[in-house]
Formats: C-alpha cells, structure tokens, sequence
C-alpha cells in the first residue's frame, strides 16, 4: 500500500463558479475560503476560480448586494469543474443543468456540483444544501492527511466548521466511486488508490456510513441513476447500463429495494406530478 503522505497534487484546478440571480453571499464567500486555506495548505495555487454568470456581468445577490464585473463562462479557456450557486428564486433548482453552456459541460464530462439552498424540495439526488459538504467533496481529495487536518483547523477556526466525514481519505475513496459510475472500480482497487489496505477501508465506511463500502458504492451509483431516470428521457436500459448495472432485471430490483418504486414507476410518477402542477 502506498503511503497516503507522498500524494502532493501540483497541477492547477480551474473552478468556474457560475452564479444564479438571488445568490446566497454568504456561501459564495465561504465556497471561496475553503479555495483559499486549501492554496495556503500546499503553498501552490491548486485552485483557481473565476466568478460567472449567464445573466450578465452584474448580478444581484440574496442579500441586496450588487457583484459587478462578472464573466461569461464562455469566456473562460479551461475549467475541470464548475460549482454553481443557485439563488433562493424557487424555478431555479431543478431546469439547471438544462442552460446551454452547462449541457454542454456535461457532454465534456466536466465535474458539476450545485449548491442549492435547503428547502421541501429533495427531487434532484445531487443537490446540496450543507454547503461544508459539497466543499468537503470538492477539495478534501486532493489533499493528503495532514494537509487535511490542516485545512480543517483553520476552517474550523475561521467559521466554525462541521463535517459529517472528516478522514481525507474517506473523501479520495468517494471521490473515486462518483468518478467510477459506469464502470465500477471493485474494493481493493478503490483502497489501494486511497492509500487504505482494504480493511481500513471497511472499518472507516463502518465508522461513518454504518455500511460496507460496496453498499454505499451501489447507493451512489442508484442516485445517479435515480437523477439520469428523472431528468433525461434515457430508456431503463440504457440508466441501468450508464450506472454499471450487469442487468436490467438487476438494477430494476436493487432500484426498488433502495427507493421503494421500480424505474418505470418513478418516471411515471414524476409525470403525475408535473401534469398536477
């Protein structure tokens, strides 16, 4: 097994940050020192970040403040992810990703996180409304161990912070399973990358999911499936296939015992709903 300590990432990762109308200020600020500890922690620039918008250059925040000189993510050369921060209008959150530049994100295989204020609605799998969370996801995978604690000291310091996972290389094993959907990478291989023997792994996904690490692998992959289902018209076929499902009748019976509806009965009561409202 590797030694966790030798992992130092030097290469530069460009964050478009694109913002929605009624962004929340607060988060946005915080996003941007989680950037900013992680720089000073490895004393390089890992991350670089430009502010965007599709709506203009000037943009109204949550709070009445006015952010002025913002870019067009078109205008942006690279970008390995794209964070973006919706406002708290309530027809934002779930047509996201349906902006031309963003599809076109996705056909890249651009990472694309989104942070969504907390509300009732909890439709869309992949948002996030713990914000330490999603940041947590973003950065700490990058970092070795002690550059991890590290950051969260001075997060900590700083505003408080609180993480449900706090071990980075709990985080570097999710991150390889987010990045491993189609085709699944098997536990030893996911612990050997994360600098854990395969032991390690299961006793820290014991410690803070309370299941095996293939269990939470497969929830995973059934959220992205349960998104793919909601918002793409894909057949069944193709989700349970895009999701690294052996087969249909397979991915049909895990679906049901993790939602407790089949794929076709969850698309059809998404149609319910839409034709109700």
């Amino acid at each position: 097994m590797k030694s966790e300590l030798a992992l130092t990432n030097t290469q530069t990762q460009h964050i478009v940050i694109l913002l929605q109308p009624r962004f929340i200020m607060k988060e946005l600020l915080e996003a941007i020192e989680w950037f900013k500890c992680a720089n000073e922690v490895v004393n390089h620039t890992l991350f670089e970040w430009h502010l965007c918008s599709e709506e203009g250059s000037v943009l109204l925040a949550d709070n009445g403040m006015v952010l002025s000189a913002l870019r067009h993510p078109n205008n942006i050369a690279k970008s390995e992810s794209v964070l973006v921060f919706s406002g708290s209008l309530s027809d934002q959150s779930t047509q996201i990703l349906n902006r031309q530049w963003l599809g076109e994100q996705v056909l890249k295989r651009t990472k694309i996180y989104q942070f969504q204020p907390a509300s009732n609605d909890s439709a869309d799998e992949f948002k996030h409304d713990h914000l330490a969370e999603l940041m947590a996801e973003i950065v700490m995978p990058l970092l070795n161990v002690n550059q991890n604690k590290s950051l969260l000291a001075n997060l900590k310091q700083s505003n408080g912070l609180s993480l449900r996972v706090t071990d980075s290389r709990v985080h570097k094993a999710l991150s390889l399973m987010r990045d491993n959907i189609e085709v699944p990478l098997d536990s030893k291989t996911i612990a050997n990358q994360s600098f854990l023997s395969l032991r390690q792994l299961e006793r820290l996904f014991k410690q803070y999911f309370d299941e095996s690490p293939n269990r939470h692998y497969t929830k995973l992959r059934l959220k992205k499936a349960k998104h793919l289902l909601l918002r793409t018209n894909l057949k069944v076929g193709d989700v349970s296939q895009a999701c690294g499902f052996s087969t249909v009748p397979y991915f049909c019976k895990a679906y049901r015992d993790c939602f407790g509806l089949t794929p076709l009965q969850s698309k059809e009561q998404l149609q319910k709903s839409i034709q109700v409202f």
